[in-house]
């Protein structure tokens, strides 16, 4: 709400005094922004911040409540990318040494677990570093793991042919049934 005020309110600032204020706000917030898209982290940055008023300090202190909250998700999505993958691996690699099709554990609900599981790493990854290197990166991650999974499909066809076709037809590759 307060972001609010400043990005939409600024006009209606009764005095000179107020309208610099909000200027100087919406410009840290801009380089808040920039700072964060070169990966410099917040923190860092609020120690060279020319001056620090009572908004930008309600600015840092809800960015830092975000923060926590954040810092949640990040944690989880990192740690559940490397259970999923854990879990993945282990399975894919008993039916490989049995040399049978993996379809227990997480593969009972998606066929590529394990890329959930990248995936999963990589989105934590980049809530916790976020940079244009990563804004990049990440999405065309994606797209080469989805790639792989799809070759990787193909020469699971050949070596388990039908079985694999309506393990295929009945489980989704990505998106978990329930």
């Amino acid at each position: 709400m307060a972001l609010c005020s400043i990005l939409l309110c600024a006009s209606d600032a009764s005095d000179e005094k107020e309208k610099a204020e909000y200027a100087y706000c919406r410009r840290l917030l801009k380089e808040m922004a920039l700072a964060l898209a070169l990966g410099i982290p917040l923190m860092v940055y609020s120690f060279f911040a020319e001056e620090m008023t009572i908004v930008t300090w309600a600015i840092f202190w809800l960015w830092s409540i975000a923060n926590i909250w954040l810092d949640g998700c990040r944690t989880l999505l990192i740690i559940g990318g490397f259970f999923r993958l854990a879990s993945a691996w282990n399975v894919l690699h008993r039916a490989q040494q049995q040399q049978r099709l993996a379809t227990t554990g997480l593969y009972v609900r998606m066929r590529h677990p394990q890329y959930v599981g990248f995936a999963l790493i990589m989105f934590g990854f980049l809530l916790q570093w976020p940079t244009l290197l990563t804004l990049i990166m990440f999405p065309r991650l994606l797209v080469v793991y989805i790639r792989l999974a799809k070759r990787e499909e193909t020469q699971v066809i050949r070596e388990f042919g039908d079985e694999y076709r309506r393990y295929r037809a009945r489980t989704p590759a990505f998106i978990p049934k329930r």
